[in-house]
C-alpha cells in the first residue's frame, strides 16, 4: 500500500529562545520529545499505518520531520471529535475528499492537537492526495485549524470552537 497522507511536524524551538543552537542537547531533547509524541499518537492504530517515519527517529535533532501514512479502510470507525473537527470533516466531504480519509483524519488531528497542548510538538500539517492541506498551529492553549483546499480557498476554525462559533462560519 502506498502512502495516502503526508504529515509534517515541527519540534518545539525552545532552545532558540534559550540562546542554544539547533545542535545542542536541548534541541535533541525537544527532538526526542516530538519523537515520543508522534509514536504515541500515530503508531499501532488499526485505521492507518505509518509507512515512513522520516527523520523522526534520528539521533540528531531536526526542526521538521515528515511522515508518510497509509489509510486502512474501516467503515465502522468513528473518531471522537470536537465540534470543529466535525465541521472540518463535513467540509472535506463537501469538497469531495474520499470518505475513507475523514474519520482517520479527524482522529489524527485530535491526537496531534493533544500533543500540541502538552507542548510535545509545535505546529503540524497534513497533506491529502488531492493537494488539500490541513494546518494546525497552537494558540493560547487552543489550536488554529486552517483548511487549505486544493483550489486555493481557505477555511479557519479554532479547535475548541463553540457551536455558536461554528454556526457563524456556516453563515
Amino acid at each position: 500500500m502506498s502512502p495516502n497522507l503526508w504529515i509534517g511536524v515541527y519540534r518545539r524551538l525552545d532552545n532558540r529562545f534559550e540562546g542554544l543552537s539547533d545542535n545542542s542537547p536541548r534541541a535533541l531533547e525537544l527532538h526526542n520529545r516530538r519523537k515520543k509524541a508522534l509514536h504515541d499518537a500515530l503508531e499501532d492504530d488499526p485505521n492507518w499505518r505509518v509507512e515512513v517515519w522520516g527523520y523522526t527517529d534520528d539521533d540528531v535533532p531536526h526542526e521538521f520531520v515528515e511522515i508518510a501514512i497509509a489509510i486502512i479502510a474501516n467503515p465502522a470507525f468513528q473518531a471522537s471529535v470536537t465540534l470543529a473537527l466535525g465541521y472540518i470533516g463535513g467540509k472535506l466531504l463537501d469538497a469531495a475528499v474520499d470518505e475513507v480519509f475523514i474519520e482517520p483524519l479527524k482522529e489524527m488531528i485530535r491526537r496531534l492537537c493533544d500533543k500540541q497542548k502538552q507542548e510535545e510538538i509545535l505546529d503540524f500539517h497534513i497533506k491529502l492526495p488531492d493537494g488539500t492541506t490541513i494546518r494546525c498551529d497552537p494558540k493560547n492553549n487552543d489550536a488554529v485549524i486552517t483548511l487549505h483546499y486544493s483550489g486555493g480557498k481557505l477555511l479557519t476554525v479554532m479547535y475548541n470552537a463553540s457551536q455558536e462559533e461554528i454556526n457563524k462560519l456556516k453563515d
